[in-house]
């Protein structure tokens, strides 16, 4: 194998023979990211970690809770993208609204693998109408945005299954929503808002 001291001396500007940095502190040096070593960790140090990162997610209000943060951040990237306000965490039925008074449910699933159901959280009271569109988003398994859509009540309603079991309504994300003339395809304008945001 060769030896690629030498290039990474000079990446470093370090003269011949000079130490060459490790790791994380080789990659702050070079001024990029590198993935910290979590198998070197121990488990409470790991669950450590997780509630920090929560933390810091939280103080920069990308999530508004201590929960799966998939949710949270559909619901920020949707209003940075789109100019909606966040509803309160108390409201029924909805989780944003628009300058019009128009409200959205907003829903996310991360694909985790490729086989990932996409049946979305359970949607409740829908007999009410609680909103105009759901806006609903794919996660790729790191966060990156896979496909997103507005999707009109009416078509969310037909589309959906009554579940019995939770007195909810069912909806699968498939790739057929996005063929449908009434549902607009939003994935450039959250891609955008999460690259704007540095998410």
């Amino acid at each position: 194998m060769a030896d690629d001291r030498p290039t990474r001396r000079a990446a470093l500007g370090l003269a011949a023979g000079s130490a060459v940095l490790p790791g994380l502190a080789f990659a702050k040096a070079l001024g990029t990211p590198a993935a910290p070593d979590l198998a070197s960790l121990a488990t409470r140090d790991l669950l450590r970690t997780h509630v920090a990162v929560l933390d810091q997610l939280r103080s920069r209000g990308i999530i508004r809770s201590g929960n799966n943060p998939t949710g949270d951040y559909a619901e920020f990237l949707f209003c940075a993208a789109l100019g909606w306000d966040q509803a309160a965490p108390s409201a029924k039925g909805y989780d944003a609204q628009d300058a019009q008074g128009t409200r959205y449910q907003i829903k996310a699933r991360r694909m985790t693998q490729p086989t990932t159901s996409r049946q979305l959280s359970a949607l409740r009271d829908m007999q009410d109408r609680p909103f105009g569109y759901l806006g609903a988003v794919l996660f790729t398994r790191d966060y990156g945005i896979l496909r997103a859509a507005l999707i009109p009540f009416d078509t969310v309603f037909a589309l959906s299954t009554q579940s019995t079991h939770t007195n909810s309504r069912r909806f699968h994300l498939r790739d057929a929503v996005w063929d449908r003339i009434e549902v607009r395809d939003v994935t450039a304008r959250l891609r955008q808002a999460a690259q704007q945001n540095g998410t």
